[in-house]
């Protein structure tokens, strides 16, 4: 089959977050989950494997910091809401799990693998998935946020559905091992250390006439009901997995006792329960003591009237941790505190740029807003900024809402998915960057830095640029912010078969996203000499959408031709002296 293809850019969204109070409520949650220090990884193949009862039961009434990593995105899934398919789908279903972490309270990870579609043996997946690749960002994940449990949702043999469940497992259990061997990918040794967790187990479960579970088997009931968030463990569970939109699996709520089983892999598995005997960080060090003394009396002391009493005795906690020795969980800990203490001051800042999609290298106009609503007085620095008075002070005090405009450089990096920057093979993408390993989604293209100072301290914030419009339906709405290249396109069909000799005719249309006017040419080549395009060179001055006339016709009149754009978008390839 001859393909003829033409570049243009898929724009998507980032993750972004504002900065903002929480209710009473979840900032007692936060303050009673500083206090653990357990971790626990959850492993599975695809985007709906895991099981949200256990992770909303380990996160929200354990306390433990809860993970899943799903070694795909579910690119070879169904789509029952919508027309996307491959990494299309895989987009969907990233945000679809997501949106379920930010209900159950889990974190979520990902692996380069891509998921191909149905496969019956291990043997073919590890092959496709390239087996040592996806081994590797196992690892550096394990090493990233060092569990002291790792799960699997699935066993390595035919009990697991196929290939993918499968090797899931068996991938789990040699990064299980890996991750303590100085000599597996040592540039993450370098970074992370080493690491061995206590325990891996096997969740079993019974799925329809396939059941695993045998009452000789450890077990703990996850059906609790917890009073802050008024909603049993159950109820969460569903709402969590009900985010799976895609996939066709929402589920009815739960509720009363659940009992999760659990069959034995390797480590330390001769306990009462898969967290059993797992020490506290706290009782390691005298410091380490009295730090978890002074969590322990704040909690007791906490007024959910006036969350804002906690802050003094947070700050001298943070303090405290930072005469800890340096490690993963001193650092995660010193996160959290500060985000408490932004929570108990009842801070709100927001960054919004004044249209939604700017062009690479443009500068980017803000709007900073801020206001802090439980706290007498603070002071907010803002460092970022290229005008003469963007890096600025300013004085909060209580319910006084402040707005100042700023102008940020711009971004070099277009609003890209990072694991779809480059062409891939069938089992996994490509990273040019281990540092992105594992992450779930792209960081914000921009943020306005600033110091937020309180008495004697201060804590370094980062709030990223984001879009902000009122829809009369939906009210207030905020996206993210994207950065284009400075010019897309796009065809008027994606798909054409070709039948006799004829040409084609396509609409092209042209997008301009600098901030100023320009002259550009705008010029036709096709990469495969199988077909040839008839474009006259065009010399425009770009405004918002220009339409030109795209003509392709085939050399040879008999094969069925596919028109689809070139994923990804390459500017250093496709724009070269201000040519298109």
């Amino acid at each position: 089959m001859n393909k003829f293809h033409f570049n243009l850019i898929i724009a998507f969204i980032f993750s972004f977050k504002q900065i903002s109070a929480q209710s009473s409520t979840e900032i007692f949650q936060s303050l009673k989950k500083l206090e653990v220090t357990t971790t626990v990884l959850y492993i599975a193949a695809h985007p709906d494997d895991e099981n949200t009862r256990l992770i909303t039961w380990m996160s929200k009434e354990k306390l433990f910091r809860t993970a899943y990593l799903s070694l795909t995105r579910g690119d070879g899934g169904q789509n029952l809401i919508g027309s996307e398919l491959s990494e299309n789908l895989g987009l969907i279903r990233t945000r679809e799990l997501m949106a379920a972490r930010a209900i159950d309270g889990g974190e979520q990870f990902f692996t380069r693998a891509y998921d191909f579609g149905y496969s019956k043996t291990s043997e073919e997946t590890l092959d496709f998935w390239e087996k040592e690749k996806v081994l590797e960002d196992m690892v550096y994940v394990i090493r990233k946020i060092k569990p002291d449990v790792i799960i699997c949702r699935f066993p390595p043999d035919k009990r697991a559905g196929h290939g993918h469940h499968s090797s899931s497992a068996i991938l789990a259990k040699e990064a299980f091992d890996a991750a303590s061997d100085q000599k597996k990918f040592p540039y993450q040794v370098a970074e992370f250390g080493v690491w061995q967790a206590k325990r891996i187990y096997w969740n079993t479960f019974r799925f329809g006439s396939n059941n695993t579970i045998t009452e000789q088997q450890l077990n703990v009931d996850v059906g609790g009901y917890n009073l802050l968030d008024g909603k049993s463990n159950g109820e969460l569970a569903a709402e969590s997995r009900s985010q799976h939109k895609s996939q066709g699996f929402g589920v009815p709520s739960q509720r009363g006792t659940l009992l999760e089983y659990f069959s034995p892999v390797a480590g330390d598995t001769l306990v009462t329960n898969p967290f059993a005997d797992i020490p506290s960080y706290w009782e390691q060090s005298d410091l380490g003591k009295e730090i978890s003394l002074a969590i322990k009396k704040t909690i007791q002391e906490y007024n959910f009237h006036d969350p804002a009493a906690s802050v003094h005795p947070l700050l001298k906690i943070r303090s405290q941790l930072h005469q800890l020795p340096a490690s993963s969980l001193k650092t995660r800990k010193l996160i959290e505190i500060e985000k408490i203490i932004i929570e108990c001051l009842g801070l709100w800042t927001a960054a919004y740029s004044y249209k939604e999609r700017y062009a690479e290298s443009d500068t980017v106009h803000v709007t900073f807003q801020s206001i802090i609503r439980n706290y007498p007085e603070a002071t907010l620095k803002v460092t970022s900024g290229i005008n003469p008075d963007s890096s600025y002070s300013i004085s909060l005090n209580k319910q006084i809402f402040q707005s100042k405009k700023i102008i940020l450089a711009g971004s070099n990096t277009n609003s890209q998915p990072y694991w779809l920057k480059e062409n891939h093979p069938n089992g996994i993408f490509t990273l040019p960057d281990s540092k992105e390993i594992g992450k779930p989604w792209n960081d914000a293209p921009l943020n306005v830095a600033a110091e937020l100072y309180i008495l004697n301290d201060s804590i370094s914030l980062s709030i990223p640029v984001t879009f902000k419009e009122t829809d009369p339906v939906r009210g207030e709405l905020i996206h993210p912010l994207i950065v284009s290249p400075l010019l897309t396109a796009k065809l008027s069909e994606n798909n054409s078969i070709f039948s006799d000799e004829k040409s084609k005719s396509y609409e092209l249309s042209i997008s301009y996203w600098g901030s100023i006017d320009t002259t550009i040419t705008i010029r036709s080549t096709l990469s495969n000499a199988d077909w040839k395009s008839t474009f006259r060179d065009t010399t425009l001055i770009l405004k918002r959408i220009q339409l030109l006339q795209f003509f392709a016709s085939p050399y040879n009149l008999h094969n069925r031709i596919q028109v689809r754009p070139v994923y990804p978008f390459n500017t250093k390839q496709t724009m070269e002296n201000g040519m298109y």
